[in-house]
């Protein structure tokens, strides 16, 4: 960003019209990501099925026995509910991180004008376990800012924020995708605490109707996209 020349109205702006420019595109790619998502849902449902009950027998056994038989008789059923739930967490977060890799290439496409097409969404399923350590790691360094009187959180929240651009767009590391975000965004931490705040009242907003989904929460992919483009083309 020469001479920081891109306000955050422009890259709201920008975001806005990126976003109505190619509705017809993002109507199709929101359809396929929900029909994944409640594909996924469906299938932790079909799989914890029974995981109620059982944690009502345990439950249960707990009230009513005691000694190493009552811990031997229920151990079996913890931990087969344990490791549902587990699976199913694990699941969803590997689905979650695979579509969103796959959300930020279209993104990234239509901004710089090249080709796009719905298997994207796919596509990138690969980067899912960077994604998902590199989020871990970024909600790590953004607690421990919190701590520390809450303004180092909210730079650091800034600063590091575009760590999962880096690794959809570069296929960077996870420790490089992180301190790549801190190094190209050094100066313009208001901004991007600006974008941020920008971007929570975004989402708030369009909870209240689903084309308002389809075009705000676009608006601000677009708005991020187009500063990363700026700061790592300086």
């Amino acid at each position: 960003m020469n001479g920081k020349q891109h306000s955050l109205y422009d890259m709201v702006v920008f975001g806005f019209r990126a976003a109505l420019d190619n509705i017809h595109f993002l109507l199709k790619t929101v359809a396929v990501c929900a029909a994944v998502l409640l594909t996924t849902f469906a299938l932790i449902a079909l799989l914890n099925i029974n995981v109620g009950n059982q944690i009502r027998v345990i439950a249960e056994g707990l009230r009513t026995c005691v000694g190493h038989d009552c811990i031997t008789a229920i151990a079996p059923l913890m931990n087969i509910a344990s490791l549902r739930l587990l699976f199913s967490v694990l699941f969803f977060c590997f689905m979650s991180c695979a579509i969103m890799a796959g959300y930020t290439k279209i993104i990234l496409n239509l901004h710089d004008k090249k080709p796009v097409a719905l298997d994207l969404l796919f596509r990138y399923a690969y980067l899912a376990p960077k994604l998902f350590i590199s989020g871990m790691l970024y909600l790590l360094i953004v607690a421990f800012g919190l701590t520390l009187f809450v303004i180092p959180g909210l730079i650091w929240s800034a600063r590091f924020g575009l760590f999962s651009i880096f690794i959809v767009d570069q296929n960077a590391g996870i420790i490089d995708s992180l301190r790549n975000s801190y190094r190209v965004t050094t100066g313009y931490a208001a901004e991007l605490i600006g974008l941020w705040g920008l971007t929570m009242i975004i989402s708030g907003l369009a909870r209240f109707s689903i084309l308002g989904f389809i075009i705000l929460v676009p608006t601000s992919s677009f708005a991020f996209v187009h500063m990363y483009r700026a700061l790592t083309s300086k």
